[in-house]
């Protein structure tokens, strides 16, 4: 019984989010073949990101197994699926006003989704959850209309629309977090008896774990490009492939097995800010994920078309492997830079005690891996009379530091967790 559960309750999610990286994978293939800048990649990543946190917003408050949410959740990937379609281009391609068709549609289904709720939560004491849903259906029309001007638009104004979309997005998801900003924009309306603050709480540890299998999936995806090296391969681009996979591997541990926290010491429970700040840097950590897992695949191409051409211009030649290579080192330092970030919002911050000095041993992490991160960045930028594979190297035993660092900051938490009763607490509670 336990068994069909997990397979009822996980699968869903799982080719939900599938659907997701199998958009920001075609995505990269664009970005790699030339058809779109950097800033573009993160645009079109930002405009998907935004899409699924939406979508995990309402499946965390209001989704039910019901034949609605089924239909509801069907349009929807089917209109991610029209979004990885249209990727292909960039912002100045023929595909564009598609793309920004599709956005529409999903923000109307968004639209729709929560004005149901909205009726039929207003017909009951949930008043709050009635507000909620009135807010975020009415935000999806505002965005759906930023996204349907943008299929009639000219193709110079394509960008400042996808900026304009993307800012609607976030500001909202700063709305979900916190009724903090909420109580500046709607405090009137409360105070004349009309409504309450559009604000919902969610499930914590719900969310958590969606945008932790999201990150899970993207570090496969990254995982993906050690397979794009081309056939007869050397012993050099073998060693770059596991040093690469070593890189992946270390992320992984620095991001979900140190510093590991309770409930109540998450961000969303410390500080609202601290809750915003771990949520904004999420999609900055997956953008630096999949661009690195491009630029590792883009790298491992290069460095085998070189050994077999044997040719100084061709597409192995030293400048292209070492642009390839800079991009990659830049990304792995952001994307410690922006993890590291996200694993310091969780820190509660004590009072300076001989009894608990995790605070201090944490606030040392912190900064050593925020170090790290720039040094990764610097070495991978500045000329060095150094192989690839020779920073690599290093780049991995700087990254094997941090997780020895990480290991014994989680270690010095446990150790100086006090085990006694507080005083009047039952010790066999």
């Amino acid at each position: 019984a336990v068994v069909v559960v997990v397979v009822v309750v996980l699968s869903p999610r799982l080719f939900f989010d599938l659907i997701f990286v199998s958009s920001i994978s075609k995505l990269g293939d664009a970005w790699r073949e030339g058809e779109m800048t950097t800033a573009h990649y993160a645009l079109y990543f930002m405009v998907i990101w935004s899409f699924w946190a939406q979508s995990s917003h309402y499946a965390t408050r209001f989704y039910s197994d019901d034949l609605s949410n089924k239909l509801y959740f069907f349009l929807f990937q089917g209109g991610i699926v029209g979004l990885a379609v249209n990727i292909r281009g960039g912002l100045t391609g023929p595909n564009t006003p598609y793309f920004m068709g599709f956005s529409a549609a999903i923000c109307v289904f968004e639209t729709l989704v929560h004005f149901r709720a909205w009726r039929h939560f207003r017909r009951t004491t949930h008043r709050r959850a009635a507000y909620y849903a009135l807010y975020i259906g009415t935000v999806g029309c505002l965005r759906a209309a930023v996204w349907l001007v943008g299929v009639f638009a000219a193709v110079e104004l394509r960008v400042y629309l996808f900026v304009v979309a993307i800012g609607i997005s976030y500001t909202r998801m700063a709305h979900v977090f916190t009724d903090r900003f909420l109580a500046y924009c709607f405090g009137w309306s409360k105070g004349l008896g009309c409504c309450e603050l559009p604000y919902l709480p969610m499930h914590i540890e719900h969310f958590t774990e969606r945008i932790g299998g999201l990150m899970m999936i993207l570090l496969g995806e990254a995982m993906d490009g050690l397979a794009s090296a081309p056939a007869d391969q050397n012993i050099s681009l073998y060693l770059f492939l596991l040093l690469s996979f070593m890189v992946i591997y270390f992320i992984k541990l620095l991001y979900f097995d140190v510093n590991i926290v309770e409930t109540e010491q998450h961000a969303f429970r410390v500080k609202w800010w601290r809750g915003i700040l771990f949520w904004f840097m999420h999609p900055f950590l997956g953008l630096s994920i999949s661009l690195f897992g491009d630029s590792m695949a883009a790298l491992a191409q290069v460095m085998g078309e070189g050994d077999m051409e044997r040719d100084d211009q061709a597409a192995g030649s030293p400048e292209k492997r070492q642009r390839w290579f800079s991009r990659m080192g830049v990304f792995i330092g952001t994307a410690l830079i922006f993890g590291t970030i996200i694993q310091s919002t969780h820190f509660i911050t004590y009072k300076l005690s001989f009894q608990n000095l995790f605070s201090w041993v944490a606030r040392t992490q912190i900064a050593v891996c925020l170090i790290g991160g720039v040094v990764v960045i610097t070495l991978s930028v500045v000329p060095l009379p150094m192989s690839i594979n020779g920073r690599m190297a290093v780049i991995c035993f700087i990254l094997a530091l941090l997780v020895r660092a990480s290991g014994k900051t989680r270690q010095a938490k446990n150790t100086n967790e006090e085990d006694t009763p507080k005083k009047g607490e039952n010790s066999n509670k």
